[in-house]
């Protein structure tokens, strides 16, 4: 087994990072490779020191190929004589025992990856394929559309690979680009039958001030660096299946999206680049994966104007909603078409009654509302009217901002005689240009958070908003 150590300026880690390999029992059936990727600190002084102490440590030094350790991984993996190859970097390190985890998996399940559960430190991150590991008692193997959210997880600190798959595939690192683990990670796990999965946490990931990962959108090339991983990536496309086209479709919407949605902000020139490519790539892309895979509403509007080529869309796509839309029951942002896109649709409406009052005759309800992906509802073109179904009652509501200036406040005050005794549910509904949306409203603090309300009307005085009983199921029998 061959690990490789790309090291540029991380002279402060990497005695940790080789230490952690020491304490392997495989240890001494490894080479470990250190690449200095021209370092202008002690990375090399440390890492001679282990070269010297250890005869399965060696050292080799270039000038630095960077950004990013590609150029550095390739050097390594060119030297690489082991069955298995691990590309760790200089500042992380593995646990006790991790490293002899996988490659005990490998052995027993014969995958060409073998992937491990990883933690972030010193402050504990919590990544989206986390479920893949918790889900699992053992190294179990899978095909990746099985464990998709994994393939979300591109560093190759936590895994195991076979040394003849990436000759097989030709694949190695890009170089000079941040980014560049996805050229070989992603293809693999693609194109892999199935790739095993160890539950244990084996790599311990080091989140710095200033790393690569840590400063995402600060700098202007990164944008273009994830550009060219996505170009690259969508040209798997046509060998895949479809379910693994919809596993790659989700990693190229997910991965993007945030660039995307910043990209309006650079320099225009460079903003239209921006645009442009992307909107070749994500032409390419199922609009169910664009919509499953984004974060909110903004971020699959500036995946539309790019889809569309509408360059002001874009530029705008960032500001918060003003304008929604019914079609079939479904609210939508921006105006009235034939044709609904269904990128705009908007996040779901959130309605609470929160408080009911009676002074003499006058009922008071009180609640909020807001929609997911929108700017607050009462800076909206529609209107707002709570519904008792049940009570044949609609009543026109006033609105307000909350405190916090986030959401919309309602109010509605009625003739208490008009609310007719026995139990209604309380229905928000948002007349558009197009036609209403209404949503039922729930608790939003408490014991019964979450949970559907009913409002109660008993006697000249008693109005209250209670949990709503859930329906007994049924069996399907009928009587003979």
């Amino acid at each position: 087994m061959t690990v490789v150590i790309p090291a540029f300026d991380v002279a402060e880690y990497l005695g940790e990072c080789l230490g952690s390999l020491v304490v392997q029992e495989i240890f001494d059936r490894c080479e470990i490779i250190v690449v200095d990727d021209g370092s202008t600190d002690e990375t090399a002084h440390v890492a001679q020191a282990f070269a010297v102490q250890y005869p399965n440590v060696s050292v080799v030094s270039q000038a630095n190929q960077g950004p990013g350790p590609g150029g550095a991984r390739n050097a390594g993996l060119a030297l690489a004589t082991g069955a298995y190859v691990m590309f760790l970097d200089g500042d992380d390190r593995l646990v006790p025992g991790g490293l002899d985890l996988l490659h005990r998996a490998a052995q027993e399940t014969g995958d060409a990856l073998v992937v491990g559960a990883m933690r972030s430190f010193p402050e504990t991150k919590h990544y989206p394929w986390d479920a893949v590991f918790t889900e699992l008692a053992a190294p179990t193997s899978l095909p990746i559309e099985d464990a998709a959210a994994a393939v979300h997880n591109s560093a190759p600190g936590n895994k195991l690979i076979k040394r003849s798959a990436l000759q097989k595939y030709g694949l190695s690192f890009a170089v000079g680009i941040h980014h560049q683990d996805t050229y070989v990670t992603v293809p693999l796990m693609l194109r892999s039958p199935t790739v095993t999965f160890v539950p244990d946490v084996v790599q311990l990931y080091r989140r710095r001030a200033g790393s690569i990962m840590d400063a995402h959108f600060e700098r202007e090339q990164n944008f273009f660096d994830h550009l060219q991983v996505v170009e690259h990536l969508v040209g798997l496309r046509p060998e895949l299946t479809p379910e693994r086209q919809a596993v790659l479709d989700a990693f190229l919407a997910r991965s993007m999206q945030g660039f995307l949605l910043r990209g309006a902000q650079l320099d225009e020139q460079r903003a239209r680049e921006l645009f442009t490519r992307c909107g070749a790539v994500y032409r390419q892309v199922s609009t169910e994966a664009i919509f499953s895979a984004t974060r909110t509403l903004q971020h699959r509007l500036a995946y539309s104007a790019v889809i569309r080529g509408d360059w002001d869309d874009y530029v705008t796509a960032s500001e918060p909603v003003r304008s929604v839309w019914a079609h079939d029951g479904v609210l939508y942002a921006g105006q009235p078409a034939d044709e609904p896109d269904p990128l705009a649709r908007a996040g779901a409406v959130i309605a609470t009654v929160d408080d009911v009052e009676v002074t003499g005759d006058r009922a008071v309800l009180r609640g909020t509302v807001r929609i997911k992906g929108t700017a607050p509802v009462h800076e909206l073109n529609v209107s707002v009217s709570l519904r008792l179904k049940g009570a044949a009652l609609a009543l026109p509501a006033e609105l307000r901002p909350t405190d916090d200036r986030k959401s919309t406040a309602w109010q509605v005050s009625t003739a208490h005689v008009s609310i007719p005794p026995g139990t209604h549910d309380p229905r928000v509904v948002l007349d558009t240009p197009t036609g209403a949306i209404s949503a039922g409203t729930r608790f939003s603090s408490g014991p019964s958070r979450g949970q559907r309300q009913t409002l109660r009307c008993a006697g000249d005085s008693l109005l209250e908003i209670l949990p709503k009983e859930p329906q007994a199921a049924t069996s399907g029998l009928v009587d003979a």
